[in-house]
């Protein structure tokens, strides 16, 4: 089986890279690892931004189909809202290189940027419920489950 990793991101972070276009992970540590990556997002939304957990959980935000100013400007319409899942493997992608001046506009000042390449959307998603912090070796049941090498 090929060398694969996984990382475990907050939403909306995971569902940027997934649906959004967010080609860079920032970091305050460096990774020589290149190679492909799972992109499993965890139990947690991120605190500091203005959509929390209730939004999206919420039964009004669940039934109307996604299809509001909300739920628009956070790429929700239009089927993407399973990439915004928690506990969930929702993409893959190729971690080419890790760098500290990025000019991507996802890129923070002062941290290192994991260059995400040929990003793809994992659908339906995969429920994985147990994450770990930094760069993690998924196992082999997690990584068939995703459709790698099988």
């Amino acid at each position: 089986m090929t060398d694969i990793r996984a990382i475990t991101l907050w939403q909306p972070w995971a569902g940027s890279i997934a649906v959004l276009g967010k080609d860079i992970e920032n970091r305050s540590w460096r990774t020589d690892y290149r190679g492909p990556v799972l992109i499993h997002a965890g139990a947690t939304w991120d605190p500091e931004l203005p959509l929390e957990d209730g939004f999206f959980d919420c039964p009004i935000c669940l039934n109307c189909g996604f299809d509001c100013h909300l739920c628009n400007g956070v790429g929700l319409a239009n089927g993407n809202r399973p990439a915004f899942s928690r506990r969930s493997v929702v993409a893959i992608a190729t971690v080419s290189d890790c760098v500290r001046n990025s000019p991507s506009p996802w890129a923070a000042k002062g941290q290192w940027h994991f260059v995400l390449d040929d990003v793809r959307a994992v659908s339906p998603v995969v429920l994985w419920t147990k994450g770990e912090r930094g760069l993690w070796t998924p196992p082999t049941e997690l990584v068939r489950a995703c459709g790698i090498g099988q």
